[in-house]
């Protein structure tokens, strides 16, 4: 009995997360034929992208592209055609990195020591809450809210007897 060629991708794992600009590695097996070279590509719905092509080697580094529409469904293919071998990754997804924005106060703005003031930020990505310290020109720091919850952004007004 002949083994056939065959290609185990090993990474990306089913419901893995990467991240835009990312790094990750690829990683995967290869039965013991003698492969000349593999070529690595990114699927996702009826698409794929060329991420490289690799000479008998069973890994390749990518960096995320920031460009990828974020969402679900995305695989790895490994292929070779000498011998001839394809695999396909379990799905994974591709998200975007966490942010906060600050909008208010902007630059330029002041405060009056009990004057109340208003902080106002948006969230982007998987950002349940945040803390919002406030730094003064001394080098002073007072903690105003510690987890103030953040879905997309919020507001923070109570604010008072700043240091």
């Amino acid at each position: 009995i002949i083994a056939l060629p065959s290609i185990t991708i090993t990474a990306p794992i089913a419901g893995a997360n990467w991240a835009h600009n990312q790094q990750v590695t690829i990683l995967w097996t290869a039965s013991a034929h003698n492969f000349q070279s593999f070529n690595v590509e990114l699927v996702h719905l009826s698409a794929s992208t060329a991420i490289s092509t690799v000479a008998a080697s069973n890994s390749v580094d990518y960096t995320v592209d920031a460009a990828l529409q974020p969402g679900d469904g995305y695989r790895i293919r490994v292929s070779s055609s000498s011998p001839a071998a394809t695999a396909l990754s379990e799905s994974f997804t591709v998200t975007k990195p966490a942010s906060i924005t600050v909008t208010a106060p902007i630059a330029g703005d002041s405060w009056m020591q009990n004057q109340y003031g208003k902080i106002r930020w948006k969230t982007t990505g998987d950002i349940p809450s945040v803390d919002i310290i406030f730094h003064a020109q001394s080098g002073s720091t007072k903690t105003l809210c510690s987890g103030c919850l953040s879905s997309g952004g919020g507001t923070f007004s109570n604010i008072k007897n700043l240091p």
